[in-house]
């Protein structure tokens, strides 16, 4: 999972390359639309419908299987991948944590 303007900017990056016909993209998220906030979700979908990039909703990952080139989810679900990309979850700074507990 990745936000959505870095799956456009890749998108666009591979296109003006020349290289879409190599690439294929899977985008996953990890509730049941491709965005947290609706009306980002239900412009986001047709877009990814539009340039061809695949996705799966209802997705938390669990899991990468590099042995088997696989992302697999909490759901069961599994996505074969030759690369991968992610954001971690936001996590606090230490110094943020100790002035927060004052």
């Amino acid at each position: 999972m990745i936000p959505l303007e870095i799956t456009f900017a890749i998108h666009d990056f591979i296109k003006d390359r020349g290289l879409l016909d190599k690439t294929e993209f899977y985008y996953t998220y990890p509730i049941g639309r491709v965005h947290s906030l609706e009306n980002v979700a239900k412009w986001a979908a047709p877009e990814f419908d539009r340039m061809g990039i695949q996705y799966e909703t209802l997705f938390n990952m669990k899991e990468v299987d590099g042995k088997n080139a696989a992302v697999l989810s909490e759901e069961g679900g599994t996505v074969k991948l030759r690369s991968v990309g992610g954001s971690p979850a936001a996590q606090e700074s230490g110094s943020y944590r100790e002035e927060r507990s004052r």
